[in-house]
């Protein structure tokens, strides 16, 4: 009658021993390195555009891919009704950021159009880790971000490519 195979024997770890290529320092970072970091850094950054102005969202387009390369994938819309619709059909999937004007439409007086965007943003939990950045020419940016906890970069500032740079930091 044969008996199961439990023999102790010892076992071949060369498997254990990769060769100093590039495939073996990435399996190096993804065993080594913090649970999820290696995977949030090579993660593809989704990223919405909401600006009346094709021309902003071109620049705006422009300086993500300058500063991020390939890595991110970037949906546009010209009103803060349109971004809405973008922000619930991605629900399963939120933006991780997500780049706003304020002086759009008309339609949510008093509010801005892109405050009241805001708004309905931060009502979902998903986009909870999203970051939200306010772009405008107005005089209370900076007011307006600091009362929805969100980032601002003024519209002037954002003639400069370098301002961007600021997105190679966000996972």
């Amino acid at each position: 009658m044969a008996t199961p195979h439990n023999k102790k024997e010892k076992h071949d770890e060369s498997y254990l021993c990769i060769k100093p290529t590039i495939w073996g320092l990435v399996y190096f970072l993804q065993k080594n390195s913090s649970p999820g970091k290696f995977k949030e850094n090579t993660k593809m950054k989704k990223i919405l555009i909401v600006d009346d102005s094709p021309d902003w969202i071109n620049t705006h387009t422009f300086a993500l891919k300058y500063h991020l390369g390939n890595q991110i994938e970037i949906d546009s819309v010209t009103s803060a009704k349109g971004g809405y619709q973008l922000i619930v059909s991605n629900l399963c999937v939120p933006y991780d950021i997500i780049i706003t004007d304020l002086s759009m439409e008309n339609d949510f007086t008093p509010l801005y159009a892109g405050e009241w965007l805001i708004k309905q943003i931060q009502f979902f939990k998903e986009y909870d880790l999203s970051r939200i950045f306010i772009t405008s020419s107005i005089d209370e940016i900076s007011k307006i971000a600091g009362v929805y906890g969100v980032n601002f970069i003024p519209k002037d500032d954002c003639e400069n490519i370098m301002e961007y740079a600021i997105f190679t930091e966000i996972n």
